[in-house]
């Protein structure tokens, strides 16, 4: 969680010019160059970014005070859970299209060729489809090698992708009907849309309803007293209703619906914990509403969030919870200081919001969120058992982690997607050039997503070769988000575990303080702060940053002739003055933004990155 008044991320996300044409100096007062509106929709953006994220911030830190195992997590969205089944779903649907688009255009010259009837034709292929089904090998002439070859294309060998038990009239049907097209919504539901559907619990109770209003505007016949979900689809089908067979009227309500309920199911929850001691899952919704304005609705809008989310956890993480664990729903109001004074109650009411005594315990308005480690500790009070942490828990954890990192796009917050690359560097660092600098495409050279879920859970290839590599001296080189950080950290605890000394040092952050090396004051950045907190738990790792290595370098006693000579961090002086120290010596050494020389106008090395060296070190 970045904390909301970190000097960098304020300037990076509040004050960060609104297009690349506009002056990065440019006076605050004088707003009269078409960016107002932008920036003011950027401010009310971060308003409650910066609210969603304090409660998060401040919920992780009640978590670490409080102790125990718990899980914490920013932003969880009910999409993540459907991604991959949805991407198969659409798959299976398209091959089912292409298979039927092609074997239209095979009878086509079946006809032309032959004296077959279409009523003979059918019989053929329904004969091959059902053999298939039986484990039977059909008759191999050529019409039916033909067929085959199409039907193995699209659904594989023996047609494992293919449902027979219901789609073999179907697809026969649907090769013969006429005309040259075949919209995917004229494909019936697959395999992987009724997984979706039964997962999902998405319903289908409007289908007759809208069957009908398929029926009237095909026929011209005025539909009345329609009610809104019906008013959406018919404007819907308006526009599909050209050249439509209304043979496939049913098939066309079933896949809006499919479509329709996977909508409704795009829900996202602001703050997501797991305690399993006690067996809580707590949901916290935040709004970012303040005194005097319609905090009623608000309220009213975070209750229907929260309980649709509860209905969508439990559906889809029912197969891996037993009975022991519940659900808690949390309405948290941080820019409110007091929702239930006199005031505010009488507001409520004129809105017709009565919250009971009960439930007045889960809208946590300024005053809770300030004591949440109380509030937090209150809840866990409530459960008298304690439970075992079990295989329950890691299994939702687990799945919970995995599925997120498997979605296709990153909010933009996020430190993975390389558009971003810059935003981050200046949310962490303060400066959008001091981390890798590269600019780079959405793909790294492998040609894996940069956003792949091996990125954030799995080794790679490389890297697990990275990590098992025990050679003296390793250089890890990478473009923006494949993990080298990650490698990094994770051989640097694998070797303390072994009760072996380690020197880590992150230089990510050192071209931020060159302009003010010689200050009094330089506040860490959130880069070396995730650095402190990732080594927490290993006594032998000594963790330092920029802000860490120059005061060491100065209370030793080393002097800087200029501002400029904060430079030589990255070259020789004072970094081999850290390393050489008697405490230090003996240690495995991490460099995390080891300074490269690159070639001009280019981001590719030249020669032996290491050129220049350290002082005093060999080789």
């Amino acid at each position: 969680a970045l904390p909301p008044d970190h000097e960098p991320f304020h300037k990076a996300v509040v004050n960060k010019p609104m297009s690349q044409d506009e002056p990065e100096d440019e006076p605050k007062d004088e707003p009269e160059d078409g960016h107002e509106d932008e920036r003011n929709e950027r401010r009310k953006e971060f308003k409650a970014f910066s609210a969603e994220d304090a409660v998060y911030g401040k919920s992780v830190h009640a978590l670490r005070m409080n102790g125990g195992p718990a899980f914490a997590m920013k932003d969880l969205h009910s999409g993540d859970f459907l991604g991959k089944l949805k991407d198969d779903a659409k798959a299976e649907r398209r091959n089912y299209q292409d298979s039927i688009l092609s074997q239209k255009e095979f009878v086509h010259k079946l006809y032309t060729s032959s004296n077959k009837q279409e009523k003979e034709v059918r019989d053929e292929f329904v004969k091959i489809l059902k053999c298939l089904h039986n484990g039977s090998s059909p008759d191999q002439d050529s019409t039916s090698k033909e067929f085959l070859e199409i039907f193995e294309e699209s659904f594989g060998k023996n047609g494992n992708g293919f449902n027979f038990a219901r789609h073999i009239d179907e697809y026969v049907d649907d090769i013969l009907s006429q005309g040259k097209t075949f919209p995917l919504s004229y494909a019936p539901l697959n395999n992987q849309e009724r997984e979706v559907i039964d997962r999902f619990d998405l319903k289908f109770n409007k289908k007759d309803e809208f069957v009908k209003v398929i029926e009237n505007i095909i026929n011209e016949t005025p539909s009345t007293d329609l009610d809104p979900a019906s008013k959406m689809f018919k404007k819907t089908f308006e526009d599909d209703k050209e050249g439509f067979n209304l043979r496939y009227k049913e098939k066309y309500v079933d896949y809006w619906l499919y479509k329709y309920g996977l909508e409704k199911r795009g829900m996202e929850i602001d703050t997501f914990l797991i305690l399993p001691e006690e067996k809580l899952v707590i949901e916290m919704e935040t709004k970012s509403i303040k005194e005097g304005n319609n905090f009623a609705g608000k309220i009213k809008e975070a209750s229907k969030q929260l309980e649709n989310f509860r209905n969508f956890l439990t559906a889809t993480q029912r197969d891996i919870l037993s009975e022991d664990w519940q659900f808690v729903k949390v309405i948290a109001l941080p820019l409110i200081e007091n929702i239930f004074s006199t005031e505010n109650q009488l507001k409520m009411k004129e809105k017709k919001l009565d919250i009971c005594e009960y439930c007045k315990n889960y809208v946590l308005d300024k005053r809770n969120l300030d004591e949440i480690h109380k509030w937090i500790e209150r809840i866990r009070k409530t459960v008298p058992e304690k439970f075992e942490v079990d295989h329950e828990y890691r299994n939702l954890a687990q799945r919970t982690m995995t599925f997120s990192a498997l979605k296709q796009k990153f909010d933009e917050a996020s430190f993975s997607l390389a558009k971003n690359r810059e935003r981050n560097a200046e949310c962490m660092i303060g400066k959008n050039t001091g981390l890798t600098s590269e600019k780079l495409e959405a793909e790294n050279k492998s040609g894996d997503a940069i956003c792949s879920e091996q990125t954030f859970i799995l080794w790679r290839m490389d890297q697990l070769a990275a990590l098992k590599d025990n050679h003296p001296r390793v250089f890890l080189v990478g473009e923006y988000g494949t993990g080298k950080t990650y490698v990094l950290k994770a051989k640097a605890q694998e070797i303390a575990k072994s009760m072996e000394g380690v020197l880590y040092l992150s230089l990510g952050a050192a071209d931020r303080y060159k302009s003010k090396c010689d200050g009094p004051d330089i506040k860490k950045s959130i880069l070396e702060i995730c650095d402190e907190i990732d080594f927490k738990t290993f006594p032998n790792i000594k963790v330092q940053g920029f802000k860490d290595i120059l005061d060491e370098f100065i209370a030793d006693g080393g002097k800087l002739s200029s501002i400029s000579d904060c430079g030589k961090l990255r070259d020789t002086v004072i970094l081999g003055h850290i390393i050489n120290k008697e405490e230090n010596r003996g240690k495995h050494i991490f460099i995390d933004e080891f300074p490269l020389r690159r070639a001009k106008k280019t981001t590719r090395m030249k020669g032996n990155p290491f050129s220049r060296g350290i002082q005093g070190i060999p080789g």
